[in-house]
């Protein structure tokens, strides 16, 4: 029996993961690298520092590898939402995109005082990831071999789908709309067929056509800009538009000597109504010096505000800021 449907997903996109658990640093009472958490084919870690005892001073370095031996600074998120961040100096929880790296690691250092620090990390199968932020409208098109196990179902209006796992594939003759809500995992499901539906024993399923639907004006889910930049000064970076939000796939940072901050905002070098994306809203208070990267197919950060404008902050005027980044505008 052949089942087609249109998925339509509202809001962050669904992640469909199995995962793993590495320590990162036991307990540790010292500066050092820990262990490794191999990240190859997976999207997403978790990352949770505690402070088992003492009450030590320390820094947490996210640190991501492609070629398993050198490492560089991965931007996380907190857990709980906020800016972006490389390293923590306090416990807590985060989530990285580890798309394309082979190593993932949590180093200490700037450690002083008595105490121990440990770092767990929960590594996340590949899949759709939740970011936890809304992407442009568009469409993605998923053909992926296997089958679809579905029990019984005899449950019509609203699916709880909060535990669902394992999916791989569906096909079918005509529009099966299902709609999830931006507040959780509650599908509503609208239906050319009235009533209750009896699914029981459905197998050798092919070709899923999934179609996502994005908050916002309604383009190709792209990132369809690219600018290259060398600066020694506040500068922007991507150009806003009225009505239209500025979605990042890529980002590519490397400077020296001097601390940087993304930010969005308007006016020259976005001085109105700044908002942190990468570090705060001051150079001052931004990221050290080094080499920060993230590349992703899909936008995986965003301004919150129409007509913002993204830009580049530094703390000195003699030393450049070279970078590259990859958006779209919708």
């Amino acid at each position: 029996m052949a089942v087609l449907g249109a998925l339509m997903l509202t809001g962050a996109a669904l992640a469909q993961f199995a995962a793993r658990d590495v320590l990162l640093q036991s307990a540790a009472g010292g500066n050092g690298n820990g262990t490794a958490a191999n990240t190859t084919g997976y999207t997403l870690i978790g990352v949770q520092v505690t402070n088992p005892s003492g009450t030590p001073t320390f820094t947490v370095n996210f640190e991501s590898s492609v070629d398993g031996s050198t490492y560089v600074a991965t931007v996380c998120r907190p857990v709980g939402g906020g800016v972006l961040v490389t390293t923590t100096t306090t416990t807590g929880a985060w989530r990285c995109n580890v798309s394309g790296a082979k190593n993932f690691r949590g180093r200490i250092s700037g450690y002083s005082g008595t105490g121990t620090i440990t770092v767990v990390a929960s590594v996340i199968q590949s899949g759709l990831v939740d970011t936890g932020e809304n992407v442009p409208d568009g469409s993605q098109t998923v053909n992926q071999g296997g089958v679809w196990t579905i029990q019984a179902a005899h449950q019509a209006g609203v699916w709880n789908l909060n535990h669902v796992s394992s999916v791989t594939h569906m096909a079918a003759a005509s529009p099966l709309p299902v709609v999830q809500s931006s507040s959780g995992p509650l599908w509503n499901v609208t239906a050319h067929q009235g009533g209750v539906w009896n699914v029981n024993h459905v197998s050798s399923t092919t070709h899923a056509v999934v179609t996502r639907s994005m908050s916002g004006s309604g383009g190709n889910q792209v990132c369809h800009s690219q600018a290259t930049f060398v600066t020694s000064a506040d500068a922007i970076v991507a150009h806003g538009a009225a009505g239209v939000r500025l979605y990042v796939c890529g980002l590519f940072l490397t400077f020296s000597t001097v601390t940087v901050s993304v930010v969005e905002g308007t006016g020259a070098a976005c001085v109105t109504s700044p908002s942190a994306l990468l570090g705060s809203t001051t150079a001052t208070n931004g990221v050290a010096a080094g080499t920060y990267q993230m590349v992703a197919s899909q936008p995986w950060l965003s301004t919150q505000t129409t007509g913002n404008q993204i830009c580049v902050l530094t703390t000195a005027s003699t030393s450049r800021v070279v970078g590259t980044i990859v958006y779209g505008a919708y």
